[in-house]
């Protein structure tokens, strides 16, 4: 595994990390471009349509304000069929957004979330999940959290339909599809009763969890 990330401000990690910014060089999987040559070398090469030049990282992270948008479309068509991961950071970024674009796994986040204990804990597991990034070491109580908040609302006017049908009206995390809906195939009708328990359950994890 290697990771890439790219920045076109010298200064940015510097500003925001402050001394925190030396615990990236222990990261031995990481190429950190932080402007300067590095950073025009790179940018004109994208700029270019050259992607292949990524070919070799499968996470990639990159401030999204320091492309242009076509540039940015072309990275993400390019990898869609990669099974990479793609962070795009920003500070015009106000929420977190994880998306699954083909076999692509892709992440907004704010630039000041992203500069965080998140980045450092999302490096020492390998980058290997993108929600410990997105929400920390608290990434599972997250998802449980919005999961059943959404679940609720979305139950009160339930009538039985197949999984696939509510998997896109809720757009599950694959870990909640995994870890509760795991022997639901996506033709397979799911009752307002077998509902009602998956609810139940994800309350009761939720409670174990904040106790």
């Amino acid at each position: 595994m290697k990771a890439i990330l790219i920045e076109d401000r010298v200064n940015r990690q510097k500003n925001i990390l402050g001394p925190k910014l030396n615990e990236l060089t222990q990261f031995t999987f990481l190429k950190n471009i932080s402007g300067g040559k590095d950073f025009e070398e790179l940018n004109q090469k994208l700029n270019d349509k050259e992607y292949t030049i990524l070919d070799e990282f499968s996470i990639i992270m990159l401030h999204r304000s320091a492309f242009e948008t076509n540039t940015r479309n072309g990275i993400i068509e390019y990898l869609k069929k990669s099974n990479k991961k793609v962070v795009f950071f920003s500070g015009g970024i106000t929420s977190c957004q994880i998306n699954k674009i083909d076999s692509l796994d892709f992440l907004l986040i704010n630039v000041n979330l992203f500069y965080s204990e998140n980045l450092f804990y999302f490096l020492k597991n390998n980058g290997d999940n993108l929600l410990e990034l997105a929400f920390g070491r608290e990434w599972q109580t997250s998802i449980l959290i919005d999961t059943y908040e959404k679940l609720v609302i979305y139950f009160k006017s339930f009538d039985r339909k197949p999984f696939a049908k509510i998997d896109s009206e809720i757009l599950f995390n694959s870990w909640i599809i995994q870890k509760f809906f795991k022997d639901y195939a996506q033709n397979d009708i799911i009752e307002k009763s077998e509902l009602e328990t998956i609810l139940e359950k994800i309350k009761t994890e939720l409670d174990n969890i904040l106790i």
